[in-house]
C-alpha cells in the first residue's frame, strides 16, 4: 500500500485514491507533522520544523487512524445512501420538465408532423407528470417525428 497523509489539506492519499478536506482532528497527528509518505514497507515522516524527517518501519498510530477516516469516507463514496422518495419525485419531476422542453418544437405551427397528435399525447402524459410528480411514473414512450 502506498499511503500519503498531508495534514494541513486534510488529504489522505491511499494507492490511486485521494480524498481532500477530510476531518482528520480525531486522529491526534502531532502539530509538528507536515506530511507522511508509506510505500508498502516503509517511509518516512516530513516535519514542519527543522526537524529532519524520520524513517519509519511501521505506521504511528495517527496515521492509522487517518487512514480509518480515508476507509470511511472511500466506504460512503462507494455506497452512496438510497435516494429518498421526496428525491425521486423531484428528480421525475424535473426531467419531465426537461423532455417537454425538449419536445416543444413539436407543437410549433410550421413544423408538419404527420403523428402530431401522437406528440400531443406524450406532452399531455409528461405534463401530468410534471404537475403531479410521483416516485414511480409511467413514463411514455417519445413517438418518431413523422414528417408530412
Amino acid at each position: 500500500m502506498r499511503l500519503t497523509i498531508i495534514p494541513v489539506d486534510g488529504a489522505v492519499y491511499k494507492d490511486d485514491s485521494v480524498y481532500l478536506k477530510l476531518d482528520l482532528t480525531s486522529c491526534q497527528i502531532p502539530n509538528n507533522v507536515w506530511a507522511l509518505q508509506w510505500n508498502g514497507t516503509s517511509g518516512y515522516i516530513e516535519f514542519n520544523t527543522t526537524i529532519p524527517n524520520e524513517n519509519i518501519t511501521s505506521l504511528p498510530a495517527w496515521a492509522t487512524a487517518c487512514l480509518a477516516v480515508w476507509e470511511a469516507k472511500d466506504y460512503e463514496v462507494k455506497n452512496p445512501p438510497a435516494p429518498t422518495p421526496q428525491e425521486i419525485i423531484t428528480f421525475n419531476e424535473e426531467k419531465a420538465k426537461k423532455l417537454l422542453a425538449d419536445s416543444d418544437w413539436s407543437q410549433m405551427s410550421d413544423v408538419n408532423l404527420a403523428n402530431k397528435t401522437e406528440w400531443v399525447v406524450y406532452r399531455e402524459t409528461l405534463r401530468g407528470i410534471a404537475i403531479s410528480p410521483t416516485v414511480d411514473p409511467v413514463w411514455p414512450t417519445k413517438p418518431q417525428a413523422i414528417w408530412s
